[in-house]
């Protein structure tokens, strides 16, 4: 909904923004590529490393210009190695786990 009140728009974003919360995670699961095809906005596959990378760095900055908390962001980068399918011992190796 803040795309289309910034101006954006396309069919499929209000499809999107009109989603029932009960069914938003999976609508925007199915929609959202959809939406940046429509606005030919380029976004990289999901788990991809380009994409991994990309999370990475945003999440990094924010937790430097918020003074975040260091176990979290750990914590955060874990989490991402995991569902990109790394395997788990990688996180031992780093010592990522250890916090």
């Amino acid at each position: 909904m803040h795309a289309l009140i910034q101006g954006i728009d396309s069919p499929k974003l209000r499809v999107l923004a009109g989603a029932p919360l009960a069914k938003a995670e999976q609508e925007a699961t199915d929609l959202a590529p959809l939406v940046f095809e429509e606005l030919e906005l380029m976004v990289h596959d999901r788990l991809s490393g380009t994409a991994l990378i990309s999370g990475a760095t945003l999440k990094a900055l924010r937790f430097l210009s918020a003074g975040g908390d260091p176990r979290a962001l750990a914590k955060h980068l874990s989490q991402t190695h995991i569902q990109a399918g790394y395997p788990t011992e990688l996180n031992a190796w780093s010592g990522i786990d250890d916090w």
